[in-house]
């Protein structure tokens, strides 16, 4: 196990692990935050937000997902993380003053269309929304996550890994925020989900 001390403002802990069997565990850890990656048993958590319309309906098509797609995906990510590929999702955990965990949300750090880049989403349960959540978990993915693991070596679809990527609705004034916070750069406006979004990039 390597564990990693991260300048940040909070004590942060970053750590990757490899088991036996070759599957990679991540975990980083703040003050007020923990993230891992996902695991099958997280499938009730995603499941509770993929099913939220409110939530959904800033995220992607805008479309609720039902229990099926949510452990297919699950699915997906574990087994990225049993090949020893870091490109896979989280499950995101705030953290009270005694340190009691509670499920806000997960984020990704997948597979894009750019080479050599990765494509960042999040999404967090609504009753986390307009507490400045999102601004720390994105920091800390594009900041430091990102890239501990280009310095580890990891390829992204057998590209050596530079960059990350994201989209926002143009209309959502949160996640453009949150990502321009994030040293995150406006390259140009496309169509995706069937909406006009700002696209970003960003390069490690």
């Amino acid at each position: 196990m390597s564990t990693l001390a991260l300048a940040e403002t909070e004590l942060n802990d970053l750590s990757f692990t490899t088991d036996y069997l070759g599957k990679l565990s991540i975990e980083v850890e703040t003050n007020t935050l923990y993230i891992r990656s996902i695991e099958q048993d997280d499938l009730d958590n995603f499941y509770s937000l993929f099913s939220d319309p409110i939530v959904m309906g800033k995220f992607a098509t805008g479309c609720t997902k039902d229990r099926d797609y949510c452990a297919a995906r699950i699915n997906r990510w574990v087994n990225k993380f049993r090949a020893s590929n870091p490109f896979s999702g989280f499950s995101v955990f705030s953290k009270d003053d005694l340190g009691k965990r509670s499920y806000a949300g997960y984020a990704v750090l997948g597979k894009s269309v750019v080479e050599g880049y990765s494509e960042y989403a999040i999404a967090l349960k609504k009753e986390f929304w307009g507490q400045g959540l999102g601004s720390k978990i994105t920091n800390l993915f594009i900041s430091t996550l990102a890239p501990s693991i280009k310095m580890r070596g990891y390829k992204i679809q057998d590209s050596s890994f530079v960059g990350v990527e994201a989209t926002a609705k143009v209309d959502n004034v949160a996640s453009n925020r949150m990502l321009q916070g994030a040293g995150m750069h406006l390259k140009e406006q496309i169509i995706k989900y069937d909406s006009i979004r700002n696209h970003y990039e960003k390069e490690l």
